[in-house]
C-alpha cells in the first residue's frame, strides 16, 4: 500500500537464510483493505523481510537458499 513500484520481498529466517522471494506489484487502491494481502504472505516462518526493486534479485541470481549478511555501521 502506498508503494508506487514494483517490488520483490526477500523473506529471510533468524539465520539470514532467504526461505521466499515474492513479487508485488503497487496497489492502485486509496485503501489499504483494497491491496491484495494473501498474495503475499511467507510460506514459511520469517524475521526478516527485505524490500528491493523488482528483478533485483533475479538479476543477481540470489534465491531461496541464499543468505543475507550486513554489518552495522559503528557509531
Amino acid at each position: 500500500f502506498n508503494t508506487l513500484i514494483p517490488l520483490s520481498v526477500a523473506y529471510a529466517d533468524a539465520d539470514g537464510v532467504i526461505v521466499q522471494i515474492t513479487d508485488m506489484s503497487p496497489c492502485l487502491s486509496q485503501e489499504a483493505r483494497g491491496c491484495p494481502q494473501d498474495d503475499y504472505r511467507a510460506v514459511a516462518p520469517f524475521q526478516y523481510g527485505l524490500e528491493v526493486n523488482q528483478g533485483y534479485f533475479a538479476a543477481r541470481d540470489i534465491g531461496v537458499g541464499d543468505r543475507i549478511e550486513y554489518q552495522r555501521e559503528a557509531r
